[in-house]
Order: structure tokens, then sequence, then C-alpha cells
């Protein structure tokens, strides 16, 4: 009973971090392309011609709908985001991609042309809005264990040096329980690091569902 109600927790969790991935995702497409044209006009509001700006609020809901359409393709709402590697980059990359040459094609096809700097900087914008949030967990992970490591490796106390032979033999059972603790503090770290990359059992329902 208590392992169903942990799975079921679990992939509520990861249910709702994908639905607000979605929410932000929405607000990225939207604003990113729209940055990138008062970008164009030099922060200047009043200076965006009324035709680009009617182009960019008609193609919004297009250009969204197929960039979700995309990132549902590529399995991006399904990713365990603390284990983002270079597969999710890619896959990141490659949507983000075709999703501004399609911005381009469709404006210029539907509607008109848009300047280059337009789809050049809303598709960046996009790129690493998207990426940015997605990789910045994983770097706090890496972060927040490195940072654990060093602090318990620097509190080892040093070696002593110029004692008398008594103090020395001491020195010596000293420096060899430091040398256990070092092992220990390797075995650790080893042991901190492999479990990054462990998926647990809810994880691996998470990616089956």
């Amino acid at each position: 009973m208590r392992k169903w109600m942990a799975d079921k927790l679990f992939l509520y969790h990861w249910v709702r971090i994908s639905i607000l991935l979605f929410i932000y995702d929405v607000i990225v497409m939207n604003v990113s392309y729209g940055l990138a044209l008062w970008l164009r006009f030099d922060f200047r509001f009043s200076d965006i011609p009324p035709e680009y700006l009617f182009t960019w609020i008609r193609y919004i809901p297009i250009h969204t709908v197929c960039t979700l359409i995309l990132m549902f393709a590529f399995k991006l709402y399904r990713s365990m985001w603390r284990f983002a590697s270079f597969d999710e980059l890619s896959r990141t990359t490659i949507v983000c991609a075709i999703s501004m040459a399609l911005h381009i094609v469709g404006t210029t096809v539907i509607f008109q042309r848009m300047p280059i700097s337009y789809y050049v900087m809303g598709g960046i914008l996009q790129y690493f809005l998207i990426t940015g949030i997605r990789f910045s967990y994983r770097i706090y992970r890496m972060f927040v264990t490195r940072t654990s490591a060093a602090a318990v490796e620097s509190s080892v106390p040093e070696r002593p040096a110029g004692q008398s032979s008594v103090n020395l033999i001491k020195a010596e059972t000293r420096c060899t329980q430091e040398s256990a603790v070092l092992l220990t503090i390797t075995k650790t770290k080893r042991t901190v690091i492999s479990t990054e990359f462990r998926l647990s059992e809810q994880e691996k329902i998470f990616l089956r569902w």
C-alpha cells in the first residue's frame, strides 16, 4: 500500500512539473519573438510598423501549436530533467531549429516576410529560455554535490610533523585513521555521483508512462 501511494505521489509530482513546463513554454514561445521585434526597433514600441506587429500577433497561435506538437513528438515532457544530458540538449536544439524554420516559412507564406533579425533573435531567445529552464536544476544538483564533497574533504585534519618519537607513533596512527577517512570520503563521493545517474523505481514507472 505504501509503495502504491509513493508511486502515485511520484507520478503526481512529475505530472505537475510537466504541466508547469508546458505553461512556461507557451509563455516563452509568445514572448521571445515579441521581444525580438521590440529589440529590432531599439526598444521603441511606437516605431514598430503596424503590419509587422499584426503579423506577429496573428502568427503566434500557429507558432505555439506547431512548436508544442514538436515538443510532444520529441518527448520533451517525459524526460527526467535531473538527469538532463546531451540527448535532451540535442532534442531541444532540433525542436527549436525546426520551430524557427517553420516560423520563417509560415509568416512569409501566410502573411509577409519579417525582418531577418526578428527571426534570428526570436529563435535564439526561444532556444536559450527553453533550454535554460530544463538544465538549471541539473546544474544546481551538480553544484550542491561538488560543494558537499569538498566540504567533507576539507574537514579532514592535516598530518602533524616535527614531533618526538612517542608522538610520531601517535601521528602514524592518526595518519592511518586519516587514510581510512579519506577512503570513506572517496567512496562517499563515488556513491553520490553514481546516485545522480540512478533511476528509482518511481522514475522508471514515469518513463514508461
